[in-house]
């Protein structure tokens, strides 16, 4: 993908809207920070037009991108997230915020649920359309729902969104009463995670997020009940020594988390109820 040069913008923190922040690092040319409330975040950010066209023509979606192309291994994170709203209610409506090539909620039965999803990319949405009836595309703050949601899943997006907190807000209006949120972030603790850089190509993360400001900005949204899962098996990466590498790491995670219920794992993975 060629990418096209972003115009920057400062912004405040969406968590405690404080201006003040301390410079980390800079990654490909864009500066990260952490606020005073302890969340890191790309500031200044690339602009609307940017991060839509990126989503447009990701990198992710090509032919040529074998190493990164997720739809050809089972997600065990989606396993997990279905496996858990399957458990929670036996049917109803649920919405998929980036829903990509639509196999997360392939692991649903469409006889007992009705399944919509929203995505940016036409690659994506061709691919998903075979799984999921109701495909809205483009960004899901542009969204109006004809109903609400039993269960709204944002699983590896809050983190490239550039307004975190108002699509959390928006979906805590797009639930039912009583009705489930469930996103998936990078875990800004993960033991491994210094080796982690910001890539224009094929990375866009704009906010790093760990188990104290997700269990906040949920909070702040309105949302009770919060718990977090710590899964225990990681997918297959580019070999089998990195994959090696994670799994191990992921196993020790897994360990602390049920002891110390401290979450140093590559992935949060959190739910909660209106």
């Amino acid at each position: 993908m060629k990418t096209m040069k972003p115009h920057l913008v400062n912004i405040k923190c969406p968590i405690c809207n404080s201006k003040i922040h301390k410079h980390l690092r800079t990654d490909n040319n864009l500066d990260i920070v952490r606020c005073i409330c302890g969340l890191c975040f790309v500031n200044p950010q690339p602009d609307e037009k940017y991060v839509t066209n990126f989503y447009n023509n990701s990198y992710y979606y090509t032919s040529k991108n074998k190493k990164l192309d997720i739809s050809q291994r089972k997600s065990v994170v989606h396993v997990i997230v279905a496996k858990h709203i399957m458990k929670w209610k036996k049917s109803g409506n649920i919405l998929d915020i980036g829903c990509g090539d639509g196999s997360l909620l392939a692991h649903f039965p469409p006889k007992r649920y009705d399944l919509s999803g929203t995505e940016y990319s036409d690659v994506e949405i061709k691919k998903a359309s075979k799984i999921i009836k109701n495909i809205y595309k483009g960004d899901y703050l542009e969204f109006t729902p004809k109903h609400k949601y039993d269960a709204i899943i944002m699983t590896e997006v809050l983190e490239h969104t550039r307004e975190p907190f108002k699509y959390i807000k928006k979906i805590h209006r797009d639930l039912k009463n009583e009705g489930m949120i469930i996103i998936t972030v990078p875990n800004n603790e993960w033991v491994l995670m210094k080796g982690y850089k910001n890539n224009l190509v094929t990375n866009l993360h704009l906010f790093y997020f760990d188990k104290n400001n997700l269990e906040r900005i949920l909070m702040k949204a309105g949302f009770k009940e919060i718990h977090f899962i710590m899964n225990l098996k990681t997918d297959f990466y580019e070999n089998y020594l990195k994959t090696a590498v994670i799994q191990v790491a992921q196993i020790v995670s897994y360990i602390i988390f049920k002891i110390f219920r401290i979450n140093i794992g590559r992935n949060l993975i959190v739910y909660a109820k209106k």
